[in-house]
């Protein structure tokens, strides 16, 4: 087998010029073209290689199991805007997963205090409520609190104790951490709980009507495909005032 010699080939040519000359050398298919220019210092100014982001959104799409009736003829079907809408919906589903996620552990965090209405910190004359789950074990450490403290709730495992302070206590007040409870009780945690689900559910929807333009998104992978590799290669050209140079 023998090795095909490569030749250097630089072009230069007036800028106007510069996206009809790459859209030829891509049809012509015979170039790699080498950088002319320092890359991006931001990375995601960087345009990557291949349709990545196109193929994001189709794997995000095609884990629907039943996806809609597909269209097949649209002529205002715009593959970059509707890749971008899906990568949206994306962000926007995790986001709110997250949030979702959040709430439940909270609410788990906050049940064997009961569902507390936190009053106004006026009221408390400044103070505030700091949170700690006890072991039985260590009942008696509550003597040498010099704090005001009560149990709030008890179980077989752990006693849910209360200090009231201006100032978080001292880390060695007690032999466990404090517990992060937040401000709301557990009933607002349980209504916002529920808000998350009720957005989940609709942006699933939103999710499964966008399934019916699979047909359509494979259909156009390859010009979304050509489209990333001409932006790719764009960042490699060299601009200078009225011209440009491409070498490969």
């Amino acid at each position: 087998m023998t090795v095909a010699r490569l030749k250097k080939l630089s072009l230069v040519g007036p800028a106007g010029h510069k996206t009809g000359t790459l859209e030829a050398l891509q049809d012509l298919g015979c170039m790699h073209v080498l950088p002319l220019v320092v890359p991006p210092s931001e990375p995601e100014e960087i345009s990557e290689r291949g349709a990545r982001e196109a193929y994001k959104a189709l794997r995000f799409l095609t884990e629907i199991s039943d996806p809609r009736r597909q269209i097949q003829r649209d002529p205002d079907f715009d593959m970059d805007v509707f890749v971008k809408d899906v990568l949206d919906l994306m962000q926007r589903r995790r986001h709110m997963m997250d949030r979702r996620d959040f709430l439940a552990h909270r609410i788990v965090q906050v049940c064997p205090w009961s569902d507390l209405d936190f009053p106004p910190t006026d009221e408390l004359a400044g103070n505030r409520l700091w949170f700690y789950q006890l072991p039985l074990k260590h009942r008696d450490t509550l003597a040498s609190v010099k704090l005001p403290w009560a149990i709030l709730e008890r179980d077989h495992r752990f006693i849910y104790v209360v200090l009231i302070s201006p100032d978080e206590p001292d880390d060695d007040i007690l032999p466990v951490p404090r517990i992060q409870v937040g401000s709301l009780p557990i009933h607002e945690l349980e209504a916002q709980l529920e808000e998350a689900e009720i957005a989940l559910e609709a942006l699933e929807a939103e999710r499964v009507a966008q399934t019916r333009y699979l047909t359509l998104m494979r259909r156009n992978l390859s010009v979304a495909e050509s489209a990333a590799e001409l932006a790719h290669a764009t960042q490699k050209v060299r601009d200078e005032k009225s011209v440009f140079a491409v070498q490969g």
